[in-house]
């Protein structure tokens, strides 16, 4: 059920994300290279979302963004660049990552370590960064033959996370590896652009390039729940809030929107 939409900016949105502490601050970016970040309001008679930043230093179109705490978020660009932000300081940007070769297109931090990492890129590599490290790219995976969409740490795992490409194929990866331990794909899907869990971890629900989120269950590799036109043009991107009872997303037809999860069992 959807419970609240706010028109954020004339331009395409792509991206979307909430910080994973208190839920109380939300992200997103797109086509004019700037991101958005708001406090969100849950009383009823005033308005669900507040901005409080507006960042700006990509060159490119913003295709991802991610909080590290309610101190920091991470961004990602089709100018290749991954940017640290430190959004107490009026969004004074603290770091670039620069190790991928072309757009970079997603980027998540790992709930159990904020300082963890995974992106994807036009490169076909999926990369996990430490940014505590001088070097902070510690690993990359380059056995993709497609562009890397998407990429989501699975919750209460450090080292575990799912990727998506442009064909709407999703891979479950552990950093000991080095290929795909499990596959969720259907015929003539579309591209992934979006992935976020449930509170378990038993769900993955997922944005693709057309009008509907999907819920995969992660054991039976099945979809359990299909959101049929949640957005008039492409679903650009999912996130949940760390309670676990709301979904976010971001659609190019330029809305945020705020659903109640339809599986609440997981």
């Amino acid at each position: 059920m959807q419970i609240y939409e706010k028109g954020v900016s004339n331009s395409i949105l792509i991206t979307c994300a909430f910080e994973q502490t208190h839920s109380q601050l939300l992200a997103c970016g797109g086509l004019d290279t700037r991101i958005f970040v708001f406090t969100l309001n849950r009383k009823e008679d005033e308005d669900g979302l507040n901005k409080v930043h507006e960042l700006s230093k990509h060159v490119g179109l913003v295709t991802a963004c991610s909080f590290l705490d309610e101190n920091f978020l991470i961004s990602a660009s089709n100018d290749s660049t991954l940017i640290l932000w430190d959004i107490n300081k009026d969004g004074i940007s603290v770091r670039q990552l620069l190790d991928h070769e072309a757009e970079a297109l997603c980027v998540d931090t790992c709930s159990e370590n904020s300082n963890l990492l995974v992106s994807g890129s036009g490169d076909k590599t999926v990369r996990y960064w430490d940014v505590r490290m001088k070097k902070a790219c510690v690993k990359a995976f380059e056995d993709n033959k497609y562009p890397v969409t998407s990429a989501k740490f699975m919750p209460g795992r450090e080292s575990t996370f799912v990727s998506g490409n442009s064909i709407g194929e999703i891979k479950l990866f552990d950093l000991k590896g080095t290929s795909g331990l499990a596959e969720y794909s259907e015929k003539g899907i579309a591209g992934v652009t979006s992935m976020t869990f449930s509170r378990s971890a038993r769900l993955l629900f997922a944005g693709y390039r057309e009008t509907d989120i999907k819920a995969w269950d992660v054991l039976t590799k099945n979809v359990v729940t299909k959101m049929e036109g949640a957005h008039k043009l492409c679903v650009n991107s999912v996130a949940s809030s760390a309670d676990g009872k709301l979904l976010l997303s971001a659609g190019r037809d330029g809305l945020l929107k705020l659903w109640i999860k339809i599986c609440k069992t997981y």
